[in-house]
């Protein structure tokens, strides 16, 4: 896969992106990068995240986890990155102190992938979610602290 997020440099929010599938990969649309809190999010990594003496989780969004993963079980990570095309397992939970409110957060497939990538406290994680949502596209924006 191949994706190309490139401006033009007199308008800034322009972006071209192109996605040339791989051998037996489904067709799927991917839209512009938006923080819109559905389709598109983005979270700074934490320092209990960022260790890896722990396995920790990434939590999806609420909105993400009610309208668009639903009843998925796996995502598919596509990066630029280390670990492109890693599975990741989707993970339905009620946690007590909520009333009852499930939540979603990945897990297997995104232990590998944060280890792999190396992730430090600060780092920007920017995610995408294709459509339909097979497949979360993910750039790690570097700290620079």
């Amino acid at each position: 896969m191949i994706v190309d997020l490139s401006s033009d440099n007199e308008v800034e929010e322009a972006f071209d992106i192109t996605y040339e599938p791989m051998e037996d990969d489904n067709t799927y649309i991917l839209h512009e990068f938006e923080n819109d809190g559905i389709f598109g999010w983005e979270t700074i990594v934490s320092e209990s995240c960022a260790s890896n003496q722990k396995q920790q989780v990434l939590h999806i969004p609420a909105s993400t986890a009610r309208k668009v993963f639903k009843d998925r079980k796996s995502v598919v990570i596509r990066t630029l990155h280390e670990l492109d095309g890693i599975e990741c397992s989707i993970f339905t939970y009620t946690r007590k102190d909520k009333k009852g409110r499930k939540e979603m957060h990945l897990g297997g497939g995104w232990h590998a992938f944060k280890k792999a990538n190396q992730l430090r406290q600060g780092d920007k994680l920017q995610f995408q979610v294709s459509d339909p949502p097979d497949v979360l596209i993910v750039d790690i924006v570097r700290c620079g602290c």
